[in-house]
């Protein structure tokens, strides 16, 4: 390069514009400005002039690794076939994972089939995204040779690979069979229905990809687990649960209610998570599976130490046994639910008052008897409510007591529950508090003793 040259700094815009692609050329060596340089590559792959190939073929070993890598995409770009062992050269020795992406890339586009075999052993490269190019390119060329290579990289462990592997087996016209490659294949084109005409085979697959950074093949992936229905898809779905998308838990949720009975134990497990979201979609699932999961969650009620799980536990108890439509399994909850009356945790406490009321088991009845003293305000509140809905007459005496309360919703709840029993002994005690210092429990209370009069 002259003085002169070095001087003035080309405008790449102004050369691109009117073509000049020996202007260009100088460009690539402009010494004050490696961006210069870049520009004036891009520019010469824009143009697609053959006189740029050698130019750029010699950049590929320039100083400077943008500009290195800008050649190699021009040279791509103009696909000519002069650059294919250059190019090979540089995927096979390059010590920056950068150039070997755009080496591969550039192969690709020029699709010469001496590239092949380089192309295949750099479908096992360190860098994901030599890998991803490579599978790219291979199927850009087209070349048979690379159809088991390429369907070894459907199992890759990077998405984006195993997407580009299947499409360009695709330009192939490979044909899967029903196979774990086969199932591999239609994972990554998300035909699910061919999926689950495979079956267990497809397992694996479709679990790999439940970790996936394409959010809609994870909820393909899910659902068609459910739709399988394998025990070993119960754990990973389980994990997917905590996704981030709540779609996702969605999808997971409802194929763990599919798989059914398997999926219990898991799924019971997982209530002990404090997210609440997760508590929900597993609720749903379990409520979805059923009547099967009565013993599971009845255990989990009588035996767990974790609160949130036992409180769950109840409530899906009871919405299982709403949808069975079966009232001879309250029977088999009302025992549990009375233990967890003494339970350590006032939230369990509080539930199992709560929920004996809805069941209204007489043999309940001593239990909430005693929960009327419980320390908790809302366990005392609860259990005056259940009482009422039980309507045992032996309550009558405590629940004039619990008229007392400090509490005014226990005092309120106790007041209803009298008048649900309506025996006319609660009246002078009713009476009593007619002058209550909470309004709610006046009007409460006045109505019963209205209604307790009319008797």
């Amino acid at each position: 390069m002259s003085f002169l040259d070095g001087l003035f700094k080309p405008n790449i815009e102004k050369l691109k514009a009117k073509g000049d692609v020996n202007g260009l050329i100088k460009a690539l060596h402009y010494e004050k400005d490696f961006v210069v340089c870049c520009d004036a590559a891009s520019a010469l792959g824009e143009i697609r002039d053959k006189r740029a190939v050698e130019p750029l073929i010699a950049t590929l070993k320039d100083g400077i690794w943008h500009v290195r890598m800008d050649a190699a995409y021009a040279l791509g770009e103009i696909g000519d076939k002069r650059a294919v062992e250059p190019l090979i050269a540089t995927l096979k020795s390059n010590r920056d994972y950068s150039m070997r992406m755009k080496a591969a890339s550039a192969l690709g586009r020029i699709g010469d089939s001496r590239a092949v075999e380089s192309l295949i052993v750099a479908l096992k490269d360190n860098a994901e995204g030599v890998r991803k190019n490579a599978s790219s390119s291979l199927g850009e060329i087209g070349d048979k040779r690379a159809v088991e290579p390429l369907i070894a990289a459907l199992k890759d462990n990077n998405a984006y690979v195993r997407k580009n592997a299947a499409s360009a087996l695709e330009r192939i016209d490979w044909k899967p069979d029903k196979s774990e490659n086969g199932a591999a294949y239609w994972v990554q084109k998300e035909n699910w229905s061919e999926c689950i005409n495979i079956g267990e085979s497809a397992l694996k697959p479709l679990i790999t990809e439940l970790k996936g950074p394409f959010q809609e093949v994870r909820k393909g992936a899910a659902e068609t687990l459910g739709k399988i229905r394998d025990s070993r898809a119960v754990e990973p779905l389980i994990a997917a649960l905590k996704d981030n998308d709540e779609g996702m838990q969605k999808s997971a949720a409802s194929a763990l209610g599919k798989i059914g009975a398997p999926a219990i134990e898991s799924l019971i497990a997982a209530l002990k998570d404090n997210d609440e979201g997760m508590q929900r979609t597993i609720s749903k699932s379990l409520v979805e599976i059923g009547v099967p999961a009565v013993p599971y969650l009845i255990a989990a009620l009588a035996n767990s130490k974790n609160s949130v799980q036992k409180g769950i536990s109840s409530w899906v108890l009871r919405n299982i046994i709403v949808n069975s439509k079966d009232a001879s399994l309250y029977a088999s909850i009302v025992s549990p639910l009375i233990e967890s009356l003494n339970d350590e945790v006032i939230e369990v406490r509080q539930n199992a008052a709560s929920e004996l009321g809805r069941i209204a088991d007489d043999r309940a009845t001593e239990s909430l008897i005693t929960s009327l003293h419980d320390s908790d305000s809302i366990v005392r509140q609860n259990a005056a409510f259940a009482l009422g809905r039980i309507g045992n007459r032996k309550a009558l005496n405590p629940l004039m007591d619990a008229l007392k309360d400090i509490d005014p919703s226990v005092r309120f709840n106790a007041a209803e529950s009298l008048g649900n029993i309506g025996d006319s002994r609660a009246v002078q005690a009713l009476a009593a508090i007619a002058n209550d210092s909470h309004p709610e429990v006046r009007l409460k209370v006045a109505l019963i003793l209205e209604r307790l009069d009319a008797k």
